[in-house]
């Protein structure tokens, strides 16, 4: 039961967060998202999910410290602002392939980047550079995929923004699993 409305707030968290991002990052197409609006997003995003970490303060602060660093260095690299943009074809096969190559390579980037901030305090932290790959790859192929499928239905942009926001909670809800062992993991409190 605690796993489980662990995995309801860090998705909440996450997906909340992606939400109130739409305030500074401006969704569009990949070459239409700015750096500067993809890295404010990510430490958005960085600075709710470190409200569970929030009993270790120099790894909550490690967690948005990687997480602002990474979203800027895969919105430079030609991944783009992973998170905030719609695959550009209205094929839904092209989607899929698109949404779990360019998901890997972020989640790879994301995940990283993430990793050699924290592994002095997990000792398996290796794990969550496969586990954000995987997450990233699965939520961001499926949440392009239902925007696509709510445009078709809709004609709205918006349906693409809701089939965004399924990607933040997918992602949310799939790497809460690996979150939920940290925060169980005395490693992580150790050090303050």
């Amino acid at each position: 039961m605690q796993l489980i409305l662990f995995i309801l707030l860090w998705t909440a968290l996450t997906g909340g967060s992606f939400c109130l991002s739409l305030m500074l990052v401006e969704i569009g197409y990949r070459q239409d998202i700015e750096i500067l609006g993809a890295v404010l997003g990510g430490l958005i995003i960085a600075l709710a999910q470190a409200l569970i970490f929030r009993r270790s303060i120099l790894f909550a602060s490690l967690w948005i410290l990687s997480s602002f660093v990474a979203w800027g260095i895969i919105s430079v690299t030609g991944i783009g602002a992973l998170g905030w943009f719609v695959i550009n074809t209205s094929n839904i096969h092209s989607r899929i392939i698109y949404g779990l190559i360019l998901g890997a390579l972020g989640g790879l980037g994301v995940g990283t980047v993430q990793w050699l901030l924290i592994r002095q305090y997990l000792p398996s932290a290796w794990r969550w550079v496969l586990v954000s790959c995987i997450c990233w790859a699965i939520g961001f192929a499926t949440g392009s995929s239902l925007g696509l499928i709510l445009y078709r239905f809709t004609q709205l942009f918006i349906s693409e923004v809701i089939g965004l926001a399924l990607t933040w909670m997918i992602v949310g809800a799939l790497s809460a699993i690996e979150i939920y062992r940290w925060v169980n993991s005395k490693s992580i409190f150790n050090s303050n």
